[in-house]
C-alpha cells in the first residue's frame, strides 16, 4: 500500500504532515505522520530502510529521529548501519533511533538461537557500541516479535527497540517506552514518550545530604552552630536536616540556576568587549569565570553523588558521564508496568503497589505450625577464659572511630538522608553525640527508637521483570 492511498489514510487519521518510503512488493515501507500545528518535521534522508528527520516543537531546540525498518537480509542491513554511521559522524544533535532492527542484541533476547544469530548479534552490538548509543528501557512483554502457533513452531525475539545518543538521553531524561499488545501484526507496537507517560502522583521527597554543600565557605560554620550537642543522635540529625533544607534554599542556592545566570552574564560581557575594551569588564569577566568554575564543580559533585559510581577515583570525574549513569540507572530501576496473577498488565501506580505488597505479604506469611528442633547441650564448644574476657571487655571510642573511617563514603543513605561522608568530614563536631548513642547500645543498655530504620528496595532478579516474584 502506498501512493495516494497512504495520503488518504493520513487524512482520515487527522494528520496533515506526511512522508514515507513505499514498500517494495510486500516488504519494507515506512510511513511518518505528524500534526503541523504541533511539530515541524523535516526529512533529511529517505532510505529504503530508514527515514531520518529533524523534529522541532515550537520554542524548542531541534533533535533528530530515525525511523528504522531494517531488512530481513543481513547483508542489506550492513547498508543501514553504514548509512547511520555516516549521519552520526556529521551530526551531534540529540538523536533517537527506533523501529524494527530485525536483530537481537543478545542470545537471551530470543527463544531460540544458533551460532549464526549469535554472530549477527555481536556485529549489531559492535555497531551500537561504536556509535555510543544508549538503550531506552521499556515496560511490557520482553519479546516484540513472535510467529508460530505451537510450541514446536514458536519463534520470538526482541527485534524492535529504541536507541539514543547521550545528548538525547540528557535532554529527555524521563523518556519511557511501552511494548503494546500485538493484535493484527506479528510485531508489538512500540510507544515512546520522550517526556514520560502519566505524571507521577505527588510523593514525599525524603531529605538527602548533598556532598556539594561542603564546598560552600560557610558550611562548616553552619553545621557547628546548628548541631545540638546535647541531644540524642536521631533527634539531632532530624533537626539538622530541617535546618539544612532552609540553608540550601536561602544560602547555597540552586546550582543550575546560578550556572545559567553566570553564563548569561559572561556572554553579555564578552559581547560588550567585542566592541570596546574596558579594564573593569575584563576583571569582572575573570571573576565570573572563577565563580562559574566553582558552580561547575558543585554541579559535577551533585551528579557524581547521584550516579552511585563507586569505581572512579577523585580527579577522574566527568559531569556528562555521571549524568548519563544516573539516567540509565533510573530507566532500569523504573517499574512502569507489571503483570498480576491473572496475566493482566497493570500500569496504574497504585495497582502495581498493591500487587507488590500482596505478593510479599503472602511470601512472608507463616504457613502451618512452626517446627521445633531439639539441640543437644554439647553441640557447641565452651569458650576459654581468655576468649570470654576478650568478648566481654568494654568497647572503646577508638573502635568506633575505626569503623567510621572504614565505611564507604557515598553509599546510599538510610531514611535520615545522611551518608557516611557527612560523618567523616564533620567527625570533630558530631563524634561525641555518636559515642553517647553507640556505646550504651554495645553495652546492652537498649536500642533507641528509629535508629535502625531502613529502606527496602526492589532488586530485579531478571532483565525487564514482568512479575512481582521476579524481584
Amino acid at each position: 500500500m502506498g501512493g495516494d492511498q497512504a495520503t488518504k489514510i493520513a487524512t482520515i487519521l487527522g494528520y496533515d504532515g506526511h512522508t514515507r518510503v513505499d514498500a517494495v512488493g510486500f516488504s519494507g515501507g515506512i510511513w511518518v505522520y505528524w500534526k503541523t500545528d504541533l511539530v515541524t518535521v523535516s526529512p533529511i534522508i529517505k532510505h529504503n530502510q530508514h527515514i531520518t528527520m529533524e523534529i522541532t516543537r515550537v520554542g524548542a531546540t531541534p533533535w533528530y529521529f530515525s525511523a528504522v525498518y531494517a531488512s530481513p537480509d543481513p547483508t542489506k542491513r550492513r547498508d543501514l548501519w553504514e548509512e547511520l554511521n555516516k549521519f552520526a559522524s556529521n551530526n551531534s544533535n540529540p538523536w533517537l533511533i527506533a523501529g524494527d532492527f530485525n536483530e537481537t542484541r543478545f542470545p537471551s533476547k530470543r527463544n531460540t538461537s544458533c551460532r549464526e544469530t549469535t554472530r549477527r548479534s555481536a556485529l549489531f552490538n559492535e555497531w551500537v557500541n561504536d556509535l555510543e548509543l544508549i538503550e531506552v528501557e521499556f515496560s511490557g512483554a520482553a519479546h516484540t516479535w513472535a510467529r508460530g502457533r505451537s510450541p514446536e513452531t514458536r519463534q520470538s525475539g526482541r527485534l524492535d527497540r529504541t536507541l539514543c545518543n547521550s545528548a538525547w538521553a540528557v535532554r529527555f531524561d524521563k523518556a519511557s517506552m511501552k511494548h503494546l499488545t500485538a493484535i493484527h501484526s506479528d510485531h508489538c507496537p512500540i510507544f515512546i514518550s520522550p517526556n514520560g507517560f502519566v505524571p507521577l502522583q505527588a510523593t514525599h521527597c525524603p531529605f538527602r545530604f548533598q556532598a556539594a554543600w561542603m564546598s560552600h565557605e560557610n558550611f562548616r560554620e553552619f553545621v557547628d552552630k546548628s548541631w545540638e550537642k546535647n541531644a540524642p543522635l536521631i533527634p539531632a540529625l532530624a533537626n539538622l536536616s530541617s535546618k539544612l533544607q532552609n540553608w540550601n534554599r536561602n544560602t547555597f542556592g540552586n546550582v543550575y540556576k546560578q550556572k545559567r545566570m553566570l553564563m548569561a552574564r559572561i556572554g553579555g560581557i564578552q559581547k560588550n568587549l567585542a566592541t570596546r575594551v574596558d579594564r573593569g569588564l575584563i576583571k569582572l569577566e575573570l571573576k565570573l569565570r572563577r565563580d562559574l568554575d566553582e558552580i561547575l564543580e558543585r554541579e559535577e559533585m551533585i551528579w557524581y553523588q547521584k550516579s552511585r559510581i563507586a569505581w572512579l577515583k577523585d580527579g577522574d570525574r566527568n559531569t556528562t558521564f555521571f549524568h548519563l549513569s544516573t539516567i540509565v540507572r533510573r530507566w532500569k530501576n523504573k517499574v512502569a508496568a507489571l503483570k498480576n496473577n491473572e496475566g493482566q498488565w497493570l500500569h496504574d501506580k497504585l495497582d502495581i503497589q498493591e500487587n507488590i505488597v500482596e505478593y510479599f505479604t503472602h511470601l512472608f506469611t507463616e504457613e502451618g505450625e512452626p517446627e521445633y528442633f531439639d539441640v543437644t547441650s554439647d553441640i557447641f564448644p565452651e569458650l576459654s577464659s581468655n576468649d570470654w574476657s576478650t568478648l566481654t571487655k568494654y568497647y572503646t571510642r577508638t573502635e568506633i572511630d575505626l569503623v567510621v573511617n572504614e565505611m564507604a563514603t557515598l553509599k546510599a543513605p538510610g531514611p535520615d538522608g545522611f551518608q557516611v561522608l557527612f560523618y567523616k568530614k564533620n567527625w570533630d563536631l558530631i563524634s561525641v553525640t555518636v559515642y553517647n548513642t553507640i556505646l550504651p547500645i554495645l553495652e546492652g543498655k537498649g536500642f533507641p527508637t528509629n535508629l535502625n530504620d531502613t529502606f527496602i528496595a526492589l532488586i530485579p532478579k531478571v532483565d525487564h521483570p514482568e512479575l512481582a516474584s521476579q524481584f
